[in-house]
């Protein structure tokens, strides 16, 4: 083992730009389906003047049929205009029932459809990265604590069998055409690299100072 071995070199480790990248872009995503959802809410809510309207013009109408009813005492046609005062009554009390059922519908609305178009597009991603990233924070912050304690030597070598058990067979066939042999020959440097590039993680100063 060398000098700089035993005394232990100065790893610096930062996140790759690609996960920075893909941490963002799912920020991204999340924000813009939530600003989305809440304009939604906002536009539904708008539509609340319509049920005071219907209730308004219904008032009127059933109003209006009132004081047609109200002729009924008329001669001749008394009695013609009370029975279309009644019809036009109804009509009004029917205008005001539903403008007492429009205005549920719309609180109604506006709480759900905002829920709806903003889960169905955010639930699949999230449901797919976050365990992702959750775990391979997880090994990061264990990786990195070994980065910190260990030796060059003991840090390449603890890397490289990480990399045999966690990589796939075609990504440890891409770093190295026989990874048991790498390792029986402490040939560590490219297997030490691959893990950390899965963890998504790049040391500046892996390899020991001759």
């Amino acid at each position: 083992m060398t000098a700089a071995d035993e005394a232990g070199p100065v790893v610096r480790v930062r996140v790759r730009r690609s996960l920075l990248l893909a941490d963002l872009l799912t920020v991204l995503w999340v924000a813009g389906w939530i600003f989305v959802a809440v304009r939604i809410a906002f536009d539904v809510r708008s539509l609340g003047h319509l049920p005071g309207t219907l209730r308004s013009a219904g008032r009127a109408v059933e109003t209006t049929g009132s004081g047609l009813s109200a002729l009924g005492h008329l001669p001749f046609i008394g009695r013609s205009l009370a029975g279309i005062g009644h019809r036009v009554s109804r009509t009004g009390r029917s205008t005001e029932l539903t403008a007492a059922s429009t205005g549920n519908s719309i609180d109604q609305l506006s709480v759900l459809l905002p829920v709806v178009v903003g889960l169905l597009p955010l639930v699949p991603v999230l449901a797919v990265y976050l365990p992702f990233r959750v775990q391979r924070l997880r090994e990061s912050r264990s990786v990195m604590q070994v980065l910190r304690q260990s030796e060059a030597g003991d840090l390449r070598r603890f890397l490289a069998h990480r990399a045999v058990t966690t990589l796939s067979f075609h990504r440890l066939e891409a770093v190295t055409g026989d990874p048991w042999a790498d390792l029986e020959a402490e040939r560590y440097d490219a297997l030490a690299e691959a893990e950390l590039d899965r963890l998504g993680l790049h040391a500046k100063s892996l390899r020991p100072t001759p």
